[in-house]
């Protein structure tokens, strides 16, 4: 009896030391500490996995941001090809869906002496006391970059030929469809004043099932008419969006500053 109570003693022991090394904080070379809360079984993160992430940062022991405020509200990336700290990108790749971690990031691999803004000061150490994987692609590759290298090298028509020979052939399958990852290009097209290719490519685009707000292509051929100074074609186009979208948040300040302008034009002449 004296044996048994031992082992089981010894066995409670083991047991303890095993919890106790996996809520270990971990360190990499680098130097981001982490530790896991909670293991996922879902896809491994990898470079071109699309990942949704509920995040709670901290900076000197206050919450700056969450996305746990509202139950719909997530970050969303690509790894690897998304605009994001080299902490944040590190460990988002040493996760998969389904994890739940606790990250301190040192200001080398966060925001440096610079700090951001009036939120996250020089040399901060930041850290996201919760940081979990609701989402995580199998890795693809990102339509910008193919439609952003045709456009410059061999223009707007070719660049649409390319992309409905994506978007109607087995290749749409190797590329990201959300439409949240292509605003950035249309953004680009517009910040270029490459307004007839921003109109020609949104038209295009419209043709094809997307995940995310479609409304946004709309807008983009909006606003590439009215920086062309096709007021009317612009007024005409909005309302007709508006008919089938009512609820589109964009819709009534985009038409009221149309109808603005198109006034203001009209009392100069």
């Amino acid at each position: 009896m004296k044996k048994l109570f031992q082992l089981s003693l010894i066995l409670l022991i083991i047991i303890g030391f095993i919890a106790c090394e996996s809520d270990a904080m971990k360190q990499t070379e680098s130097g981001l500490q982490y530790k896991f809360w909670k293991n996922g079984d879902g896809q491994k993160v990898e470079v071109g996995s699309y990942v949704k992430a509920k995040l709670s940062l901290m900076v000197e022991d206050s919450v700056v941001w969450t996305t746990y405020d509202s139950p719909d509200s997530v970050f969303a990336f690509v790894a690897g090809k998304s605009s994001v700290i080299k902490g944040f990108e590190e460990m988002a790749l040493l996760m998969r869906e389904g994890d739940d971690v606790y990250v301190s990031i040192p200001d080398s691999l966060a925001y440096g002496s610079t700090g951001a803004g009036n939120v996250i000061p020089p040399n901060a150490t930041i850290v996201y006391d919760k940081f979990e994987l609701v989402s995580v692609s199998e890795p693809k590759k990102m339509l910008n970059d193919t439609l952003q290298i045709t456009l410059m090298t061999e223009g707007v028509e070719p660049t649409i030929a390319v992309f409905e020979s994506i978007a109607q052939s087995d290749q749409r399958d190797q590329y990201h469809m959300d439409l949240a990852l292509i605003q950035p290009f249309f953004g680009q097209l517009l910040q270029s004043r490459q307004l007839e290719a921003c109109q020609a490519l949104a038209m295009s685009f419209q043709k094809t099932n997307w995940e995310g707000d479609v409304t946004m292509l709309n807008y983009y051929e909006i606003v590439s008419m009215q920086g062309m100074g096709d007021l009317a074609g612009a007024i005409a186009k909005t309302k007709e969006v508006a008919q089938e979208y009512p609820d589109a948040p964009w819709i009534n300040p985009v038409l009221q500053q149309l109808e603005m302008q198109q006034a203001q034009q009209a009392n100069e002449k």
